[in-house]
């Protein structure tokens, strides 16, 4: 007894306990489009029944009980007509839940009436009639509510208990076997409806818990997105910041190299001139990082011949290597590869610096071999520390380092192999890493072949000490007044005549006068890009270009933000990342401005 009263405990409270969120979503698919179709197809059957029992029996309660079913079928239609979806999303789920069980019983109640207003006794094919029509519905009606229980409950068990009562009641051997019968179908519409409401209900909750997966998933992306245009718009700030100190630093230093005769200050200096230079590829990495990451470095794709980069990186690299004993070798080759030649250059001069960094003794050799795809294969193997494969996936994050876990500055950032990955991964190249620990590493890149182009022979290029003084008249804007002083002292030591303002007031000043024979009053205007006002750097260098007080114009800037470095580059204006290097500094000077 305690068993039975148990099952059917169960089987009233249902299946499972749904979680108020899921609930809700189980009451949104009852509500109100499924009960449209419902609401339809009942009203179909009902007219159906009626009409057969009233056309052949003339029986007054049949048109009894279709009205009382009519009138129940137009309270649902206002019931569903008086809460749209969006209504239903955000009323209280108990004002729901009461709602679609006060229609279910509503309308199971009144379809359980046909047995007691109008059964047709002693007529054994009209009692199959009504067996048919009843269980008929109810079947159909179970597939729109088993996912939720309560309703399904409610909507299921009246009318087959109140026909099977009749049937029992009315006491004829074929009223009894379509009583039986009536049960029967009953348990299996119980057991079906279990299950289904198992399953629909199961559906809707991993669909919910898919949206709020994939929910969890943008905002992470978002958060991601965020933190990555932070880190950039880090890395900006940060080169703008220590670049201004650091450019008059090279400046100052770059005038005291002519100036200082004493042997010993020379060598003080050139110490201090490579302190200067490591500071200035350290920025150069984070602002490579900065540009790979914003999207604002676009590759060509071009022919490249490989043996005028191998050819570079050993005058670059060789004597570094040959200072630690090592062998640096390039194999001779007549490869041609697609890519951008600068992005090229600074992906395998990456690799290269990575190889005499981390190589004690022994040799680095890089090649390119053929393969049978067409593509060239260009490796750079050292006889290095090598690295242990579980370390291996990590080389190519952001200052990661092996062996160095004292971050020792002598060693760089560990930023190299990072941008070698972004590079490869811009380009279309593939990258991989052989390594195992006290044998070495190779690094290679697999790039598409081209054929090869017509090349143009090199500009031969000169020292700025070579050349004969410039001779110009230069406006120097900038508004860090030791920027000012060092770019004064520089330029004049190269015979310019130089004036200096620090704000676009002054600026304007100055450009305002008109040169002998009313030519423009500069030869060119050297412009720092952030100044306080509401007019930059650039804005004023185009401003005077416009008005012909400059012959030209030379943005110098610490600023690398991408939308900056896209403005200047739309502009085609020249422009110089601080810290400048002196010798840079004069070879565009000397493009710039024709000779004399």
């Amino acid at each position: 007894m305690h068993g039975i009263l148990a099952s059917a405990v169960r089987l009233w409270r249902g299946p499972q306990v749904l979680a108020p969120d899921i609930q809700r979503e189980v009451l949104r698919s009852l509500w109100p489009g499924a009960r449209r179709v419902s609401l339809l197809s009942a009203t179909i059957g009902i007219t159906l029944l009626w009409g057969v029992f009233w056309l052949f029996r003339h029986d007054i309660g049949a048109v009894l009980w279709a009205v009382a079913m009519y009138a129940v079928q137009l309270v649902r239609w206002i019931a569903i007509r008086s809460m749209s979806a969006e209504a239903m999303a955000r009323a209280p789920t108990a004002e729901v839940d009461r709602r679609n069980v006060v229609l279910a019983v509503l309308f199971s109640g009144v379809w359980a009436l046909p047995p007691w207003m109008y059964f047709p006794a002693g007529d054994a094919p009209f009692m199959a009639l009504m067996c048919f029509f009843m269980m008929g519905l109810i079947q159909a009606g179970v597939a729109g509510v088993a996912a939720y229980w309560p309703v399904l409950r409610v909507f299921l068990l009246p009318a087959p208990l109140s026909l099977a009562l009749r049937l029992m009641i009315e006491g004829s051997w074929i009223s009894i076997l379509l009583g039986c019968s009536v049960l029967v179908m009953l348990v299996v519409l119980i057991q079906f409806s279990w299950e289904q409401n198992n399953l629909v209900t199961q559906s809707i909750i991993n669909r919910v818990e898919n949206e709020k997966l994939a929910n969890e998933l943008r905002l992470k992306l978002a958060d991601i997105e965020r933190l990555s245009g932070e880190k950039t718009r880090l890395f900006a700030a940060a080169n703008h910041d220590l670049r201004q100190p650091l450019h008059t630093l090279s400046l100052f230093a770059a005038a005291l190299a002519v100036e200082l005769k004493d042997g010993a200050s020379l060598q003080r200096l050139q110490h201090m001139q490579r302190a200067i230079a490591a500071l200035e590829t350290s920025f150069n990495l984070m602002l490579d990082i900065s540009r790979l990451d914003s999207g604002v470095a676009e590759p060509d794709r071009v022919p490249v011949a490989l043996a005028p980069v191998f050819r570079a990186l050993n005058e670059r690299y060789g004597e570094k290597a040959r200072l630690k004993g090592l062998s640096l070798r390039f194999a001779p080759t007549g490869a041609w590869v697609v890519g951008d030649p600068v992005m090229i250059d600074r992906l395998l001069g990456n690799l290269v610096e990575n190889a005499v960094k981390y190589t004690q003794a022994g040799a680095i050799w890089i090649g390119a071999r053929p393969r049978q795809d067409g593509a060239w294969l260009v490796e750079v193997r050292d006889s290095g520390i090598g690295i242990a494969p579980e370390m291996q996936p990590r080389v190519f994050e952001e200052f990661f380092q092996v062996d160095n876990s004292g971050r020792d500055r002598e060693r760089g950032l560990g930023l190299g192999l990072s941008i070698v990955q972004r590079l490869a991964r811009m380009m279309g190249y593939t990258l991989t890493l052989r390594s195992a620990p006290g044998r070495g590493s190779c690094f290679a890149v697999l790039m598409p072949a081209s054929q090869p182009a017509a090349v143009a022979p090199p500009p031969a290029q000169g020292h700025p000490a070579a050349v004969p003084p410039l001779a110009a008249r230069l406006l120097v804007l900038d508004d860090e007044p030791s920027v000012r002083a060092g770019m004064e002292i520089l330029l004049r030591q190269w015979g310019c005549d130089v004036v200096v303002v620090g704000d676009a007031a002054a600026a304007d000043a100055a450009l305002s006068a008109v040169g002998p024979g009313g030519s423009p009053p500069f030869d060119a205007l050297l412009a720092d890009m952030r100044l306080p006002g509401q007019r930059d750097g650039l804005q004023i260098a185009q401003d005077a270009l416009a008005r012909r007080q400059a012959g030209a114009a030379l943005i110098l800037t610490g600023e690398t933000t991408p939308d900056t470095l896209a403005r200047i580059q739309d502009s085609f204006c020249r422009f110089l990342l601080k810290p400048v290097d002196a010798v840079q500094l004069r070879a565009t000077l000397d493009e710039l401005i024709p000779p004399r």
